[in-house]
């Protein structure tokens, strides 16, 4: 059932006018915005709950630290403490616990130079293959 949620909300995301991360109630999200309705839904799945400042900023792009997140709360991981092996991540980090937890099972990798880059945006490609990788297939 997790994977049947996981994917749909990944098909939601990658199909969305709009990138991921909001709250019931933004500042700068109205009902007439086309991305609307899927960022309601998705905020009263849980799956998404917007910034601090009370906004959605539906024009801004999604980075993979946001990814890592989303992944984890989609997947009903808590997030946990590790040893990172991401030169670009320190422990004070938002996101460092998503990351963490998601590097251990190895649905995300880093590059080849040993940074992760969290807050770069995220690929259509780097987006699927952490999808493919979560619901079980390997390259």
């Amino acid at each position: 059932m997790k994977k049947i949620i996981l994917f749909l909300v990944s098909i939601s995301i990658l199909f969305s006018t709009c990138t991921v991360f909001a709250e019931t109630m933004y500042t700068d999200l109205t009902p007439d915005d086309d991305c609307y309705k899927h960022v309601k839904r998705l905020t009263d799945f849980g799956f998404i709950s917007g910034y601090e400042d009370g906004t959605y900023k539906p024009e801004r792009y999604v980075t993979r630290a946001e990814t890592a997140k989303l992944m984890c709360v989609a997947l009903n991981e808590q997030g946990g403490k590790g040893n990172l092996e991401f030169t670009d991540v320190p422990d004070e980090h938002w996101a460092y616990d998503f990351i963490c937890s998601l590097a251990a099972k190895r649905l995300i990798e880093g590059y080849d130079d040993g940074t992760f880059r969290p807050d770069d945006t995220i690929t259509y490609s780097e987006f699927l293959k952490i999808l493919v990788s979560t619901i079980g297939y390997g390259d």
